[in-house]
């Protein structure tokens, strides 16, 4: 799964705030110590593998696609991403935050 931007109702996606970046490995794949050649390619010609249905099937790519999911967010609640098998994916509020303590 890839966040590519978070954007609220007001705001058109494009012009939303960008969180992984095109022809980059996500951050939160980047952290760990041994990113495969496979993944590199994977992200680096991501869209390449999306256009190209006989292209993603020589390499084995399954399934590349998008969603826009929606959530109204509260600042103080943390939340569950799921992705499913099928692709779905489910937003799931969580418990609140504690406000923080006053020293």
């Amino acid at each position: 799964m890839v966040f590519r931007r978070i954007f609220s109702g007001t705001m058109r996606p494009e012009d939303g705030f960008v969180i992984d970046k095109d022809g980059q490995v996500p951050e939160v794949y980047a952290e760990r110590q041994a990113t495969s050649e496979f993944e590199k390619d994977v992200w680096r010609r991501f869209w390449d593998f999306a256009n190209d249905e006989k292209l993603a099937k020589e390499r084995g790519v399954r399934a590349i696609h998008g969603a826009a999911p929606y959530m109204r967010l509260d600042p103080d609640r943390v939340y569950e991403i799921c992705l499913r098998s099928t692709g779905e994916v489910i937003i799931t509020p969580g418990t609140r935050m504690a406000p923080p303590q006053a020293e």
